[in-house]
C-alpha cells in the first residue's frame, strides 16, 4: 500500500510539474510585487494625523455658527485643523449626496469650497517637500484603481507634478492619509492586481475564480505529493546530487507555508466571491444641530484647559465632548462631556455613551453586550485599510456574534464584522499574510521574512524542473553511449 501511495505521489508530482512552475511564477513574482510596492513608495513626512491645540471656550464659537447659519442637521461635526487655525466641520447626507462643509470660528462664516483646500492642505502634511499640485480629483465610489477595500469615501486623490508622479489620497472627515503612490509603486500594485487576484477578469467572475483555484490546486497538489515524499523517504540514505540534497532541504523549510498559503488563498477566494454578509447593522447618526445652538458658561478648571479634539455627540440631551491629550507616556487621556445646555460637565464615557447608542439604535438589551475593549493597534478583525486609532471593539451577543467598531470622537460605527468574516480575518491575516509575525518583527521584518521564503520557493521550483529534466535526458541516453562513456 505504501509502495502504491508512493508511486502515485510521485506520478503526480512529475505529472504537473510544468503548469505547477508556471503556477508558482505567477503567484511568486505578484507576491513579490506586494512588498516591493512598499518598498519602492514615496516616503511619508509624519504617520499622525496633524492636531491642534484649543481651549473650551471654542464651543460658544460653535454655537455661534450653527446660529448664524442656520443649520439643523449632521452626521458629524467637530473641529479640525486647517493651517493656523482651526475649522467647524459638517458632515451631511451620505453616499453620493455626502458634503462637507467649514465654518470659521471667528467669522462664524462658512468658507466655500474648502473640502478640496482641506485637502490640499491635509495631503501637504504627509508628503515630503513642497511639490506643486497638478491637479485635484474627487472620488465619490469604489473602481478599479481605487478598489473597495479602501473602506474610506469620499477621498480626494492630490496629484502633484514630480518626476515619479506623486499622488495622495486623503480622507478629510478623519485626517487620515490613505495612501501614498508614485508611478513605480503604481506599478508593482498593478502587477499583483493582475497577477494575483486577476482584477482584470472581475466582470467574467466564474473565468476569475476558475482560473485561481486551478493555479491554487496545482500548488496545493505539489506540497502535498511533496510532504508526502518527506515523510517515507528513507533519512538515512545519502543525497550524492547537489541540486537532489538542496530541493530536499528547501523542501522541509517551505512544505508547510505552501500547503497554508494555497488552502487559505482558497478560503479567501471562494469567501469574498461567494459570502453575503447578512449585516443588518443601520444605525442613524444624525445630529439636531439645533441643540447645539446656545451659548454655555462653562468653569474656570475647564477653560483653563487645552484640548486636542472637540466634536458634537449625543448622550440623553446634546452634549460637547472635549479630549486632552496625554500630559506624559503615564498618563491617560481625559475627556469631558459638556451639556451643551449648561456648560456643566457631566459624567459621561465614551464606553457608556457607545453602550447607550448601540441598544438604542438596533434595539438590543445591555446584557447583549458581552466585552468593550479599546485598540490602539489594527487587527486581523479591524485592518489599517479603516485608519482610524484608537476604536471601541464592542462584541455583542446578537444572532451573528457582531463585533463593532466604534470611533469615540463622534460615536460613529466605523465598521462591523460577524464571525464568519472573523474566521476567514483571522485565515488571511495569520496563514496567508502570517501576520503573527508584525508584533514580532515589525512590518518591514514581516515583509523580509515573506520575501525570503517567496525567493526561496522560487528556488526551489527551479530545483526541482532541474533535477526532472536531468532525470528524462539520462533516460534518453543510449545504452550504447553509456558504455562507451
Amino acid at each position: 500500500m505504501r509502495t502504491k501511495n508512493l508511486k502515485l505521489a510521485r506520478k503526480w508530482h512529475l505529472l504537473l510539474i510544468w503548469p505547477a512552475l508556471l503556477s508558482v511564477l505567477v503567484y511568486v513574482l505578484s507576491s513579490l510585487a506586494h512588498p516591493v510596492a512598499g518598498w519602492l513608495g514615496p516616503e511619508k513626512q509624519r504617520f499622525k494625523a496633524p492636531g491642534f491645540q484649543v481651549n473650551a471656550k471654542v464651543v460658544n464659537s460653535i454655537a455661534s455658527i450653527i446660529k448664524h447659519n442656520q443649520l439643523t442637521s449632521a452626521q458629524v461635526a467637530k473641529l479640525v485643523p486647517f493651517e493656523n487655525e482651526t475649522l467647524f466641520q459638517v458632515t451631511q447626507g451620505s453616499g453620493q449626496n455626502l458634503t462637507r462643509r467649514y465654518f470659521s470660528n471667528h467669522s462664524y462664516k462658512e468658507l466655500p469650497e474648502q473640502d478640496s483646500k482641506q485637502a490640499i492642505w491635509l495631503a501637504q502634511q504627509y508628503v515630503m517637500g513642497s511639490p506643486k499640485v497638478k491637479f485635484v480629483e474627487y472620488i465619490t465610489k469604489f473602481n478599479e484603481v481605487y478598489p473597495k477595500n479602501n473602506r474610506l469615501l469620499p477621498v480626494y486623490k492630490i496629484h502633484y507634478q514630480t518626476a515619479g508622479n506623486l499622488v495622495a489620497t486623503v480622507h478629510t472627515e478623519s485626517l487620515a492619509l490613505v495612501s501614498l503612490n508614485n508611478d513605480a509603486k503604481r506599478l508593482m500594485k498593478r502587477i499583483f492586481r493582475m497577477f494575483h487576484t486577476f482584477d482584470w477578469l472581475n466582470e467574467y467572475e466564474s473565468i476569475r475564480l476558475t482560473l485561481i483555484a486551478t493555479l491554487l490546486s496545482l500548488i496545493l497538489v505539489m506540497s502535498i505529493t511533496g510532504f508526502y515524499f518527506l515523510l517515507v523517504m528513507k533519512r538515512k540514505r545519502v543525497i550524492k546530487k547537489t541540486e537532489r540534497r538542496w530541493h530536499q532541504r528547501l523542501a522541509y523549510v517551505l512544505v508547510l507555508p505552501l500547503f497554508l498559503f494555497s488552502i487559505s488563498g482558497f478560503y479567501h477566494l471562494l469567501h469574498t466571491s461567494i459570502y453575503t454578509s447578512k449585516d443588518n447593522l443601520i444605525f442613524n447618526n444624525e445630529l439636531d444641530l439645533l441643540l447645539w445652538k446656545n451659548e454655555v458658561v462653562i468653569s474656570d478648571h475647564i477653560n483653563s484647559l487645552s484640548f486636542s479634539d472637540v466634536s458634537l455627540v449625543q448622550g440623553s440631551g446634546p452634549l460637547y465632548r472635549l479630549q486632552k491629550d496625554k500630559d506624559n507616556q503615564q498618563s491617560a487621556r481625559q475627556v469631558y462631556f459638556l451639556d451643551a445646555n449648561t456648560g456643566q460637565s457631566l459624567k459621561y464615557s465614551d464606553q457608556g455613551l457607545a453602550h447607550t447608542n448601540l441598544v438604542q439604535q438596533l434595539s438590543l438589551t445591555f446584557d447583549q453586550i458581552s466585552r468593550s475593549v479599546w485598540l490602539y493597534s489594527f487587527e486581523s478583525g479591524y485592518s489599517f485599510k479603516n485608519k482610524r486609532l484608537p476604536v471601541m471593539k464592542i462584541e455583542l451577543l446578537d444572532e451573528q456574534n457582531h463585533h463593532v467598531f466604534i470611533d469615540p470622537i463622534t460615536q460613529t460605527v466605523v465598521t462591523s464584522n460577524d464571525a464568519v468574516l472573523r474566521l476567514e480575518g483571522y485565515s488571511f491575516s495569520y496563514l496567508h499574510m502570517w501576520g503573527w509575525l508584525k508584533p514580532l518583527l515589525g512590518h518591514e521584518g514581516r515583509d523580509v521574512v515573506f520575501t525570503v521564503l517567496l525567493v526561496l520557493t522560487l528556488i526551489l521550483s527551479l530545483l526541482g524542473l532541474r533535477i526532472h529534466l536531468a532525470a528524462k535526458t539520462s533516460q534518453k541516453v543510449p545504452v550504447g553511449v553509456l558504455s562507451k562513456a
